[in-house]
């Protein structure tokens, strides 16, 4: 009996100390902040722990959230709806309220928010939709109509339509980057936050074993980066604003070259994501889209044949046609499989768990080993319930891995 074994590793809290982003949220939200005349309010770590627990997990959803909360409580606050039209005409706002009152109103906004999230859109998308929708009973009741929210909510991925969205990622590539890649022209000066900030986690032992080329041994990264798509792809078919380096920012921080293990990020499922049509982040882990795109990218000879092949084998499964599948190229039948994944939540275990339901429908006989690296006691929690072994670091994980007697 064939036996295969793969690895699928996250990058941020697990590869990574990924200080960039939380840094990043809090830069532009407090620069905007400024702009609005408001300089002794700010936000910081704490604010994106409370968006992460109310499951909005991306800086870029954050951003524009905690922006219109803004808006909210300063009408709030105030007692005069200031009309805002654009993010650019409301600068320099009369100076109001404390700093412990918008914090206190943006923590219990986070959680209105997260009352009106929707699988079918992003964050910011399912706001906007509830604005519309609700209007004085939505969870923005004084600004919902504003003209402001579209360029904040309807546009908020939209490197050229959102100044906020345009401002992270300068804060998280630089100016440099972004005024080559986007054609934009930026004066200030801005250092990418994911070099200078974020730093490797993973040992030097690992991170030379990880990469070295084995029989039967594959190694893949998942995650919800950004990150750069094979020079086969055309850009036209995909979301550009989604196709940035930051996945291979990262690698060069951990000391591997950019393509040296496969790498499925949000560039990659933006590709396959717009070429049917799908809504964005469809595919993205939990789903098990987002692994089994991750184990075909390390045995086929392009990232657009393992997504391809991905979409084959999942709408298979969801029809619940078991009598043909693509799997056979890659796996004997009745195939042993042994799939460790290392994340620090819950999604990417979710979505590997799916996978080993998958493998198991088709007739294979999936082994899923799911290691949680935890930073938080809330995170500790709910990765032991996902069944995880619990781990303080990746180079722990590892240890445990490559010491497991069981399974092969």
């Amino acid at each position: 009996m064939e036996e295969k074994t793969f690895m699928l590793l996250d990058i941020d809290g697990v590869l990574i100390h990924p200080g960039g982003y939380r840094h990043s949220f809090a830069d532009t939200v407090n620069y905007f902040l400024a702009f609005f005349g408001q300089p002794h309010l700010f936000v910081d770590d704490r604010i994106a722990e409370i968006f992460e627990f109310a499951s909005i997990q991306a800086e870029w959803d954050m951003v524009p959230l905690t922006i219109t909360a803004f808006f909210e409580w300063f009408v709030e606050v105030t007692g005069e709806h200031h009309r805002f039209y654009s993010i650019e005409q409301s600068g320099s706002l009369p100076t109001t309220g404390s700093q412990e009152y918008f914090i206190s109103f943006l923590k219990k906004k986070i959680i209105d928010y997260s009352r009106v999230l929707s699988k079918e859109e992003i964050p910011a998308s399912a706001v906007f939709r509830d604005c519309r929708k609700n209007q004085h009973h939505s969870v923005l009741p004084c600004i919902w109509d504003d003209p402001v929210l579209e360029e904040i909510l309807l546009y908020s991925l939209d490197i050229y339509r959102s100044p906020l969205f345009q401002r992270l990622e300068t804060q998280l590539l630089g100016t440099e980057y972004m005024n080559k890649r986007f054609g934009l022209e930026i004066k200030e000066k801005i250092m990418p936050n994911l070099e200078v900030i974020d730093s490797p986690i993973l040992s030097e032992k690992y991170r030379n074993r990880l990469i070295q080329k084995k029989v039967n041994f594959h190694t893949a990264v998942l995650t919800a980066r950004p990150n750069m798509l094979p020079d086969a792809i055309d850009v036209k078919n995909a979301d550009s604003h989604f196709i940035l380096p930051e996945a291979e920012t990262a690698f060069r921080l951990i000391g591997w070259d950019e393509n040296v293990i496969p790498v499925i990020g949000v560039g990659s499922l933006s590709y396959i994501e717009n070429k049917y049509h799908l809504p964005k982040d469809t595919y993205l882990k939990p789903h098990p889209f987002h692994s089994i795109a991750s184990i075909l990218s390390t045995m086929t000879k392009n990232q657009t044949e393992a997504l391809e092949m991905a979409k084959i084998i999942y709408d298979r499964w969801v029809a619940h046609d078991y009598s043909s599948t693509p799997l056979t190229q890659f796996f004997q039948e009745a195939s042993r499989i042994r799939l460790a994944v290392f994340e620090d939540s819950v999604s990417g275990i979710e979505s590997c768990l799916s996978t080993g339901k998958l493998l198991s429908d088709y007739g294979y006989h999936p082994e899923i080993e799911a290691y949680g690296i935890y930073t938080t006691e809330d995170k500790k929690g709910l990765l032991q319930k996902h069944g995880a072994r619990i781990c303080q670091n990746i180079n722990e994980a590892l240890d445990v891995f490559f010491s497991r007697k069981e399974g092969f």
